[in-house]
C-alpha cells in the first residue's frame, strides 16, 4: 500500500492518505478542496521525483509531504493537450510508423528503410509539404455577402490599418459602372469576379485619411479574396502570416488527401492495401485489416493489439494521420490510455485526470472495461474524478473538502441530493445556419432558438465541434473553444484576466506609492534574481531542465522593498496568493467595483477557490475554459450569440449549479447561448437539445434529435436512453 502522510502541498492542510496497490482510488470534492494538489502535485510528483533521483536527474520543485513510503513508478494521463506541433501524428504517436516498416519490408523487398518516416522531407506530399491540410481563404471570414458595397462589407479590410481600401473601391466601382447599393450577391458573376479576385487592375490616385492625416497615393486595386490567397502563398514574406491568419481555414490536401505522404509511395503495398489507403482508413476499417495480416510475428500481433485498443477506446473515428493538437482534451487523455493498454508494463502507478470528460455518457461502460483492464495488470490507479457512474466503479474514495479529508460516504450522498431546479424559458426568435463539408459534416441546415440556453450533445467524433467552428466564422457568433491557454512563462490568472493594472492603480492609490510599483513584470519592482518568475531554471543532464524556488525571494516574485507595502497587514503577495473565497470575504478590493466583480464572476463560475498568482500552466482544464470564458465575454453582447464548449468540465454537482445561474446571467445579456456538453446533470436544465450522430466519423455529422428533452423519447437519439 502506497502511503503519503502530513501532505501540505498548496492548500493541503497536513492530510493523511494511503492507496491500495492493485485497485482504483477516486478523489473527489469541489472545486479548490485539492484534488489535484494531492494527484498530480504531490502523489505524481513525488514518484516522478524519485525516479528521476535514480536517473541522476535533479528533482522539480518538490511537494510538501513529512513522510511517504512504497512509491511505484507512475505515468500521468492528463487531459491537457498541450503539443501544438502539426506535424505530430497519431501516427508517429502511437508509433505506427515502427511497427508498419518490418511488415512492409516483408512484402516489398525493394522498398527504403526511410519510406515510412513521417517528417522526412523527402516522404513530403509536394503540395501539403507532409502537414495534411492546405490554407487557404475562407469566404465567409472575409465578406459579408448580403451587406450593401457601400456599407463596408469586406471584413478583412475592416481590420486592416490601411484607409485607402473603400475610396479604392469607390474609384474601382465607378470606372465599371458597378452599383455600389447592391451587395455582392447581387451583382453579376462577372463583377463578383472582378471585386473579389482582381490581381492588380490598373492604378487609382485614391485620397483618404489615416492616423488623423489625409494622404494620396496610387494604388492597383486587388480583390479582397485574391488579397489573401496571395498571402497564403507567400507566407515567407514578413507581416503576410499575420495579416491573413484571421481570414483563412484550412482543408483537406486535395493531392494526398490528408494521407501526408508522397504519391510515388503508393507502388508499395501490403496485403491488398496501399500506404495511402491505410493512413486515410479511420481505425474502425484498420481494425479487421491488420487483424487478417498473414504473418503474425511481433510487429503484426503488437499492430493488432494498438489498433484494437484505440477502437476499445471509442477513437475508432480518427485516422492515423490525425494530427495531436488537433484532439480535445479527452480524446488525447483516451489515446494516452490505448498506449497505454497497448504497453508490456505492468505494476505502474497511473494517475487519471478526470476520465468521464469528453465522453458521452453511452461510452462509460467500455472506458471503465479498460481502466479495469490496467489494474487485472497489477497496476494501482488513481483518478480524479467528478461524474458519479465512474465514482461509484472505484475500489475506494479519497474525499477532499477545502484541503481537508471528509467522509467519502456522506460526500457522494450529498452529491446525489443536489439538484438544478430552474425554470426553463421559452426561445425569442432564431438564427438559421448552413454548414457544408466541414469534417465529417456534410450538409446541415439548422436552425437555432435565441434568448435561451441550448445544449449541444453527442457521442465522440459526431460532428459537435465541427458544427462549433463553421458556426463561429459567421457574423455576431462567438465561440469560446477548448484551446489551450497561452501565454508566457510570467501568465497568471491576474495577467490572463487583465486584473493586474487595476489591481496595481488601487494599491498604488491606497498605498501612495508609484505607478506600476505592484508589477511583477516592471524591472524595477520584480526580484532581479529569478526576474519576478519566483524560481530559477537550470539545465540538468540528459538535456532535462528543472526548476527551483528562487532563494533571494522566496518565490514571491518581488524585490523586497515592494513586499514591505502592506494593505491591512497583506502585503501585495499575501493578496495575490489568498484564494478569490477569501479576497471577497475579507473585502480586499470593496471599494474598487471593477475588481470586486471580476472576483465575483469568478466565484460564481466555480472558480473562487483559485489564487490570481496561479500560473495559467498549472490550471486544469476545466479552469481554462471557465477562465477563457470570463475573459473573452463582453460587456456588449446584445447582439452576439455565444457558443461555449464544455464549461462544467472538472466541476462537482454543486459547482456545476453554480455554473448554470452564471450562464442565465450571462443570457439576460447575450442573443444566445450553445453549450456544448456531455454532462447529464447540466443538460437536463438545458431549455433545448440539439443532438449529433448516432455515431462517430464517418457515421456521424448529422442532427439526430433536435427539441425539449421531454420529447427524446420516440426519436432517434441516444442520449434518451440515460436521460
Amino acid at each position: 500500500m502506497l502511503t503519503l502522510h502530513g501532505v501540505e502541498t498548496n492548500n493541503l492542510k497536513s492530510i493523511d492518505v494511503s492507496f491500495p496497490y492493485g485497485e482504483i482510488t477516486a478523489i473527489v470534492g469541489g472545486s479548490g478542496a485539492g484534488k489535484t494538489s494531492l494527484a498530480f502535485h504531490t502523489l505524481y510528483a513525488l514518484c516522478k521525483n524519485e525516479l528521476d533521483t535514480i536517473s541522476g536527474i535533479p528533482a522539480s520543485l518538490r511537494p510538501k509531504v513529512r513522510d511517504y513510503a512504497n512509491l511505484l513508478p507512475a505515468v500521468a494521463l492528463k487531459q491537457k493537450n498541450s503539443n501544438v506541433n502539426p506535424r505530430s501524428s497519431i501516427f508517429t504517436y502511437l508509433g505506427l510508423d515502427k511497427l508498419l516498416l518490418p511488415l512492409f519490408l516483408q512484402a516489398n523487398p525493394s522498398i527504403k528503410r526511410n519510406i515510412l518516416a513521417q517528417n522526412n522531407p523527402a516522404n513530403y506530399c509536394a503540395t501539403c509539404e507532409g502537414i495534411g491540410n492546405v490554407y487557404g481563404p475562407d469566404p465567409t471570414r472575409i465578406v459579408d455577402f448580403s451587406k450593401p458595397l457601400v456599407s463596408k462589407p469586406f471584413l478583412s479590410w475592416n481590420n486592416f490599418i490601411s484607409g485607402h481600401y473603400y475610396p479604392l473601391l469607390e474609384m474601382f466601382c465607378t470606372s465599371h459602372g458597378i452599383d455600389m447599393r447592391r451587395s455582392i450577391s447581387q451583382l453579376s458573376p462577372h463583377q463578383q469576379n472582378m471585386i473579389l479576385h482582381s490581381s492588380g487592375e490598373g492604378l487609382f490616385l485614391v485620397k483618404y485619411k489615416q492616423k488623423n492625416r489625409y494622404r494620396q497615393k496610387k494604388y492597383p486595386f486587388v480583390g479582397a479574396l485574391y488579397e489573401i490567397q496571395n498571402c497564403c502563398d507567400n507566407m515567407h514574406v514578413p507581416g503576410n502570416r499575420q495579416k491573413a491568419k484571421s481570414y483563412i481555414s484550412d482543408h483537406l490536401c486535395p493531392t494526398c488527401d490528408g494521407a501526408r505522404f508522397a504519391s510515388h509511395l503508393d507502388e508499395y503495398s501490403l496485403n491488398g492495401w496501399t500506404l495511402h489507403t491505410i493512413l486515410t482508413a479511420n481505425f474502425d476499417s484498420l481494425l479487421p485489416f491488420v487483424q487478417a495480416l498473414p504473418d503474425k510475428d511481433f510487429a503484426a500481433k503488437k499492430l493488432t493489439t494498438v489498433v484494437g485498443n484505440v477502437v476499445k477506446n471509442n477513437l475508432g473515428y480518427l485516422s492515423p494521420m490525425r494530427s495531436i493538437p488537433s484532439l480535445s482534451g479527452g480524446e488525447f487523455q483516451r489515446l494516452q490510455l490505448a498506449s497505454v493498454l497497448s504497453s508490456e508494463f505492468s505494476n505502474i502507478l497511473y494517475v487519471l485526470d478526470e476520465v468521464s470528460s469528453s465522453l458521452h455518457v453511452a461510452e462509460y461502460s467500455d472506458v471503465i472495461s479498460q481502466l479495469e483492464a490496467l489494474t487485472a495488470r497489477g497496476s494501482t490507479l488513481v483518478m480524479v474524478e467528478h461524474d458519479l457512474e465512474f465514482i461509484e466503479k472505484a475500489d475506494n474514495l479519497v474525499a477532499l473538502a477545502d484541503g481537508s479529508v471528509t467522509g467519502s460516504n456522506e460526500w457522494l450522498q450529498c452529491q446525489k441530493e443536489v439538484a438544478i431546479n430552474r425554470e426553463k424559458i421559452a426561445p425569442k426568435g432564431s438564427m438559421n445556419f448552413s454548414v457544408n463539408d466541414v469534417h465529417n459534416i456534410r450538409h446541415i441546415d439548422v436552425s437555432i432558438p435565441m434568448g435561451c440556453l441550448v445544449g449541444c450533445c453527442g457521442v465522440s467524433g459526431s460532428g459537435k465541434s465541427s458544427f462549433a467552428e463553421a458556426l463561429s466564422s459567421q457574423v455576431n457568433v462567438e465561440y469560446i473553444s477548448q484551446g489551450t491557454i497561452h501565454g508566457n512563462s510570467n501568465s497568471v490568472v491576474a495577467t490572463y484576466l487583465k486584473l493586474m493594472q487595476p489591481i496595481d492603480a488601487f494599491l498604488c492609490k491606497e498605498l501612495d506609492a508609484a505607478p506600476k510599483t505592484f508589477f511583477f513584470n516592471n524591472e524595477e519592482s520584480q526580484c532581479p534574481a529569478c526576474e519576478g518568475k519566483g524560481y530559477i531554471e537550470q539545465e540538468a543532464s540528459f538535456n532535462h531542465t528543472y526548476r527551483s524556488t528562487c532563494e533571494m525571494c522566496e518565490g514571491k516574485r518581488y524585490r523586497q522593498e515592494v513586499l514591505d507595502y502592506r494593505l491591512n497587514s497583506l502585503s501585495v503577495h499575501d493578496i495575490l496568493t489568498s484564494s478569490v473565497n477569501d479576497l471577497l470575504t475579507e473585502g480586499t478590493f470593496a471599494k474598487c467595483k471593477a475588481i470586486a466583480s471580476k472576483l465575483e464572476d469568478m466565484k460564481d463560475i466555480g472558480m473562487g477557490h483559485l489564487t490570481l498568482f496561479r500560473p495559467t500552466s498549472e490550471l486544469s482544464g476545466g479552469e481554462a475554459q471557465r477562465i477563457k470564458l470570463l475573459s473573452q465575454v463582453k460587456a456588449n453582447l446584445q447582439n452576439k450569440f455565444l457558443i461555449i464548449d464544455e464549461p462544467a468540465n472538472g466541476l462537482e454537482r454543486h459547482d456545476t449549479k453554480r455554473l448554470v445561474n452564471f450562464l442565465d446571467k450571462l443570457l439576460d445579456k447575450a442573443k444566445g447561448i450553445m453549450v456544448i456538453e456531455h454532462n447529464l446533470f447540466l443538460l437536463r436544465s438545458m431549455d433545448y437539445i440539439i443532438e449529433f450522430g448516432p455515431k462517430g466519423g464517418s457515421g456521424g455529422g448529422s442532427i439526430i434529435f433536435q427539441g425539449v428533452i421531454e420529447e427524446m423519447p420516440g426519436s432517434r437519439s441516444v442520449l434518451k436512453t440515460f436521460i
